[in-house]
């Protein structure tokens, strides 16, 4: 019988330089600008609970918690793969796409880099590893989203994104999309 361990995890531990796969069977990303839009009121809440503005940026460490939610992983052949949390890891890692984009030192996007991807034998890849599917043509609420910002729209079979940059340039439009703390404001109202 295999053991079932609960630990309390912070994201760095939990996303730091480590690889989750995206079984076949499990939901394609259906998160929509509401979703998107509760996550990051809820994070930004939580954080100015503690918030005070004479801080210094190292005060962050002892500010509350949030609680993401369980998150299910499960080891098969040596891989690591998400079986409850795909949504919220996602939805943070295009969060943490946009702030890499986002910040101008070094230091800074370094850190975010492993929480985003990782390197084996110099080739560079996401830590979430989703299988290429087809997300495009099953997602109607992404497809009217790409089409409502102006992003376009292509089936699957013609969206073939050769490289991890040309990705991120994509998870980076739709972050800033998103981004926009007034209609944030409006989602999480409404």
């Amino acid at each position: 019988m295999r053991k079932i361990a609960g630990d309390a995890k912070n994201i760095r531990a939990l996303l730091g330089s480590a690889k989750y796969g995206i079984d076949y069977f499990q939901r394609e990303y259906r998160w929509q600008e509401k979703q998107i839009a509760e996550l990051l009121t809820d994070l930004a809440n939580k954080f100015f609970e503690d918030y005070e503005p004479a801080d210094e940026r190292s005060a962050v460490e002892r500010y509350g918690h949030y609680f993401l939610g369980s998150i299910i992983i499960s080891e098969k052949d040596g891989q690591k793969y998400l079986i409850d949390g795909q949504q919220r890891l996602t939805s943070l890692t295009l969060l943490l796409i946009f702030l890499y984009h986002r910040l101008e030192g070094a230091q800074q996007r370094g850190q975010l880099a492993e929480l985003i991807f990782s390197q084996k034998y110099g080739k560079r890849s996401f830590n979430l590893n989703v299988p290429e599917r087809d997300t495009y043509d099953h997602n109607p609420g992404l497809r009217r989203f790409l089409e409502r910002t102006g992003f376009g729209f292509r089936a699957h079979g013609e969206y073939r994104r050769a490289d991890i940059e040309e990705r991120s340039a994509l998870y980076l439009k739709l972050a800033e999309a998103i981004w926009d703390p007034a209609q944030l404001a409006r989602d999480a109202a409404g």
